[in-house]
């Protein structure tokens, strides 16, 4: 945690989801907007960090430019969850950078623009990916 970006007076990210009976989520608010503080000059000032690390976990949350920086890291296992259809479509031009991606079936329709209505057209984006 002593790597981590603090900001005097800001407060975290949040995010709230309400799932139905069926476990599907029914409504969800969230305040992610800090997230865009994590910019390019921090990520660089903490590349000796993520190179030694095995594994490094992104999300679409993050400006487009620090996503591309932290792609261009290079003997680190990559794993990236796409968050949302318009945050996805950030990295729809190097998404074949990460070793392991987590987009829902809208996400994967986003990025790939291939229709995701069954189990077998499922497989299609897996594919692509």
């Amino acid at each position: 945690m002593s790597h981590s970006l603090t900001l005097a007076d800001e407060n975290t990210s949040t995010y709230l989801s309400i799932l139905d009976e069926e476990g599907d989520m029914a409504v969800a608010l969230s305040c992610m907007d800090i997230c865009e503080r994590i910019g390019v000059d921090f990520i660089k000032s903490k590349k000796k960090i993520i190179e030694g690390s095995r594994v490094c976990v992104v999300d679409t949350n993050i400006p487009k430019e620090t996503l591309e920086v932290i792609a261009e890291v290079e003997g680190v296992d990559l794993f990236l969850d796409t968050v949302s259809t318009k945050k996805a479509q950030k990295v729809k031009d190097f998404i074949g950078r990460f070793h392991t991606i987590k987009p829902n079936r809208y996400e994967a329709e986003v990025l790939t623009g291939i229709s995701v209505d069954n189990v077998d057209k499922a497989k299609k984006p897996v594919k692509y990916f």
